[in-house]
């Protein structure tokens, strides 16, 4: 099992992982933490109730954090102060995810980036991503030196980030980040409309 280590210097916090994995998901718990589940609404319509399960901490060993969705539909955690965007979900409303995902990230890419980014569909773990073409890529590692590349919804080589599907309703797309999240991006699904009446 993988070493894990701190969470980056800007959160100023030493938190070590329990060692043992969960059985829901590959996500793990870090010491002092308990799994926690939340629901939030997304605006749109039709309503839509997502469920997730987060790490509730004691603030001792990992701080307590809190998550609230704001009018974007934006996923944004909260702890000391602190405030980072986690998530960010879209109704799929009928429309395919390739087409979706073009239009919610195109917008957002650098003047020079144009024609040079596409979406990408890795088969294995059924998530997409807005990246860079094969050529654009092949110039970005050239380079040898972290890079973010197509737009805010985008790939880089210095942490992971990527869209899903959840429940064939919502698009979602996950900043994760280097280190283990203190939400389970695994977990998210669609509450069944009947249990939100």
């Amino acid at each position: 099992m993988k070493n894990l280590a701190a969470i980056p210097a800007l959160f100023g916090l030493l938190i070590l992982p329990v060692s043992a994995q969960t059985q829901e998901s590959d996500a793990q718990l870090y010491e002092g933490c308990k799994w926690s589940e939340q629901t939030v609404d997304l605006s749109g319509n039709p309503p839509l109730e997502l469920s997730f399960r987060w790490q509730a901490c004691d603030g001792k060993q990992a701080p307590k954090v809190a998550f609230a969705l704001d009018g974007n539909n934006t996923l944004i955690k909260s702890w000391d102060g602190n405030t980072l965007p986690v998530a960010q979900f879209w109704p799929l409303s009928g429309k395919k995810p390739f087409s979706l995902i073009e239009t919610v990230a195109s917008p957002s890419i650098a003047e020079d980036e144009r024609n040079r980014c596409q979406v990408r569909l890795d088969y294995v773990t059924h998530q997409y991503s807005y990246e860079p073409t094969a050529a654009y890529m092949e110039e970005l590692l050239a380079r040898n030196e972290p890079f973010n590349a197509c737009g805010t919804f985008g790939t880089t080589n210095d942490g992971i980030q990527y869209f899903k599907v959840i429940d064939d309703k919502v698009l979602a797309y996950f900043w994760v980040g280097q280190e283990v999240p203190f939400y389970d991006p695994a977990s998210f699904k669609l509450v069944p409309q009947a249990a939100q009446e």
